[in-house]
C-alpha cells in the first residue's frame, strides 16, 4: 500500500464514532488534570455554560494566590508586544497620562514597557484586576523603586476618568465583551487591546486551563468586535497579528486559532 493511502487510512480511522469517541474521552480525562499548560476544551454558547463546565473540584478564575502567583517575573517585552508598547508611547506623546491596565495583572506590561518607553512624570497607570491579583501587586510595587507611577484598584468605577484603556490578553476572560464593559461608563480617548482571541468566523466560549485553574474563555467573531466598539463612537486606527500566539481546540474542527490579534482604536469624537 502506497504511503499516502496508509496516511489516509490511519486518518479515516481515527476519525470512526468509536475511536473518535475513545479519543475525546481520553482527552478530556487528560484535560481535567489540569496538567499546567495552555489548554482549551469545548465550546459553548455562554460565559455561563462554559464556567458551569469546569471541573467542580477544580480552582475556577484568576482571583486565588495561585493565579496571583502566576507571571511573577514576566517583565519582559516579547515579540508580540512590539505593536501595543508602539502605540502606548504614542498615545503617551498625543498627551495620554492615565492609562487603565484592565486585567494588568501585577503590573507586567507596565515593567515591561517602563524599560523601553519614555514615562512623563505625571503618568498614572492603573492596573484594575481581582483582589488576590491586587494585593500581591500591591505589596512587589511597595518592595520596588521603579514603580512611581504605578496604582491598583479592584473595579472600573462607573466614573472614573482616563485617557488609554489598555488590555493585553485579558478581555478573553471577562463575562461582559468589551462594548458591553463600556455601556453606560466613561469612554476614553484611545483602546489598545492585544494578544485577544478574534476568530474570522465563529463567536463561542470555551474553557481554559492556565495552571493553578480554569476559567471561562471569550472567543469573538473578529467583524462583531470591531463594529461594536466602532458603534461607541471610535475608530480603528491599527491591527496586527500576534504570531506566535495560538488556539488550539481538540475535536473542533475550523475554531481554533493560529495567531491572536491586536488592535488601536481611537474616540472619532476628539479627533
Amino acid at each position: 500500500m502506497p504511503l499516502d493511502a496508509l496516511h489516509g487510512l490511519v486518518d479515516r480511522l481515527a476519525r470512526a464514532p468509536g475511536i473518535r469517541q475513545m479519543r475525546q474521552h481520553r482527552w478530556e480525562a487528560y484535560f481535567r488534570r489540569n496538567p499546567g499548560l495552555n489548554l482549551f476544551q469545548g465550546i459553548y454558547p455562554s460565559y455561563e455554560d462554559a464556567r458551569s463546565a469546569i471541573p467542580p473540584s477544580a480552582r475556577a478564575g484568576y482571583d486565588t494566590d495561585a493565579a496571583a502567583a502566576l507571571y511573577a517575573d514576566w517583565f519582559d517585552v516579547f515579540d508580540y508586544d512590539y505593536p501595543a508598547m508602539f502605540w502606548v508611547q504614542r498615545a503617551l506623546i498625543d498627551g495620554a497620562r492615565h492609562i487603565v491596565d484592565l486585567g494588568g495583572h501585577i503590573g507586567i506590561k507596565y515593567y515591561a514597557f517602563s524599560r523601553h518607553c519614555r514615562f512623563p512624570d505625571d503618568l498614572h497607570w492603573e492596573v484594575v484586576d481581582v483582589p488576590a491579583v491586587i494585593q500581591r501587586g500591591r505589596s512587589i510595587a511597595a518592595e520596588r523603586t521603579d514603580a512611581p507611577h504605578l496604582n491598583f484598584s479592584n473595579g472600573l468605577p462607573q466614573s472614573l476618568v482616563y485617557d488609554v484603556l489598555f488590555a493585553s490578553g485579558s478581555l478573553q476572560y471577562l463575562p461582559e465583551s468589551l462594548s458591553q464593559l463600556l455601556q453606560g461608563r466613561y469612554t476614553p480617548s484611545w483602546i489598545i487591546v492585544n494578544t485577544m482571541p478574534l476568530h474570522p468566523r465563529h463567536s463561542y466560549f470555551t474553557v481554559n486551563s492556565f495552571g493553578p485553574g480554569f476559567a471561562a474563555y471569550r472567543v469573538e467573531r473578529r467583524n462583531d468586535f470591531v463594529q461594536a466598539v466602532e458603534n461607541l463612537g471610535y475608530r480603528l486606527l491599527a491591527e496586527w497579528r500576534n504570531i506566535g500566539k495560538t488556539l488550539d481546540l481538540p475535536f473542533n474542527r475550523g475554531y481554533g486559532l493560529d495567531h491572536y490579534t491586536g488592535m488601536t482604536f481611537f474616540a472619532e469624537r476628539r479627533a
